[in-house]
């Protein structure tokens, strides 16, 4: 049993690493959302699009290697964030990292699934 689970982590810590070229999102900019934005840096992904509702954190994500900075509660009135990241993406995601621990995100969990390629991870 215990050998299934080292494998099955494996497999899965192995799924989540963006490639070189991705498109990757991440739903917030603290220390977990810095260090998988920090990674998409350092595996050279094509766009890495920070998300926060909180201002000050944009020059932090830009520091970790953010191309993209979106603050949610800035886009128009009755935009999704989902719909925004399809439009400036031009139809998804490659890679989605929801790292807010916010509890009443998983809408955006969820969307996730319907936003990405190839995988969506909640940390």
């Amino acid at each position: 049993m215990r050998r299934f689970s080292l494998v099955r982590l494996r497999i899965e810590t192995q799924a989540c690493i963006p490639t070189e070229g991705s498109t990757v999102a991440v739903f917030g900019c603290g220390c977990v959302g810095l260090s998988c934005i920090n990674a998409a840096k350092q595996v050279e992904a094509s766009r890495v699009i920070a998300i926060d509702v909180n201002p000050a954190k944009e020059a932090w994500a830009r520091k970790f290697g953010a191309t993209d900075f979106i603050n949610p509660r800035q886009l128009p009135e009755g935009k999704r964030i989902q719909d925004h990241l399809v439009e400036i993406t031009d139809g998804g995601l490659d890679f989605t990292f929801d790292a807010t621990g916010n509890v009443s995100c998983a809408h955006h969990k969820m969307m996730q699934r319907f936003l990405t390629w190839k995988s969506g991870f909640s940390i």
